[in-house]
């Protein structure tokens, strides 16, 4: 998750480097009195191109990020399936020792004194 806010954060600096460069080259252009529509259009396009591939890098590492921590995810729950059924393997045996105990305890009742019911 600290990864995923350091990326985050070197983005949307990124990003606003971008246009605050942006910006100051279009104070520039509007200092030297540039009138030309084109020319204005052009920058935007620059700026809608650069916030674009903001968003596609900062989705890309979202989608990144996810799919690792989906993948750890996995691996926990399959690790937690391995000690359920470790958990499970040592139920029956313990389960089988008390059938075991019962069995000793039922054949000489008069020595052993204990009562057990499953």
């Amino acid at each position: 998750m600290q990864i995923l806010k350091h990326v985050t954060t070197i983005l949307l600096f990124g990003f606003c480097a971008n246009v605050i460069v942006t910006k100051i080259n279009l104070s520039k252009k509007k200092k030297e009195r540039f009138t030309n529509h084109t020319d204005i259009s052009k920058e935007l396009t620059i700026v809608k191109r650069r916030i674009c591939q903001f968003l596609y890098a900062w989705c890309n590492c979202l989608e990144t990020a996810f799919k690792k921590h989906l993948w750890s995810f996995k691996k926990h729950l399959c690790s937690f399936k391995k000690h359920l059924w470790s958990y499970k393997k040592h139920l029956w045996s313990f389960k089988k020792h008390l059938w075991s105990f019962k069995n000793h305890c039922g054949h000489s009742r008069n020595t052993c004194g204990y009562s057990i019911n499953i």
